[in-house]
């Protein structure tokens, strides 16, 4: 037996354990779907009411964390926070979905210029969705 097939039997023997201690069928798959904050903020600035957006994950009772859209609006516009997000969703995939959001005047800044989304997370820390 080489070093290869030996290192490939040790991890399906441990996939196997993990497998049974889960009590899952071996057969069944845990997904998880990462999504990037950015391609969502490039949907959702493509609306006509939006100046800047910064798009954070916040707690969610079903997913774990979900996104969050954080609008600056256009000093003309007139939209909702949930009419651009569900513009914006109608625009993205079932994974990407923004599951709230808020209008705010400026978005948090260090002295270069990058949002700071730190302490945007803070800020919405003890949302639930």
């Amino acid at each position: 037996m080489t070093k290869i097939s030996t290192r490939v039997e040790l991890v399906q023997e441990t996939i196997n354990a993990a497998s049974d201690r889960a009590g899952r069928d071996r057969s069944e798959i845990k997904l998880v779907v990462v999504t990037k904050s950015a391609d969502i903020e490039a949907v959702l600035i493509r609306h006509e009411d939006v100046r800047e957006v910064a798009v954070i994950g916040v707690s969610s009772k079903k997913w774990g964390e979900t996104p969050y859209a954080v609008i600056v609006p256009r000093p003309d516009g007139n939209a909702s926070a949930q009419e651009i997000i569900a513009w914006a969703n109608g625009q993205l995939g079932k994974q990407q979905r923004v599951a709230g959001g808020d209008l705010t005047d400026a978005l948090p800044r260090n002295p270069n210029g990058k949002v700071l989304k730190r302490e945007l997370r803070k800020q919405y820390r003890s949302l639930n969705l």
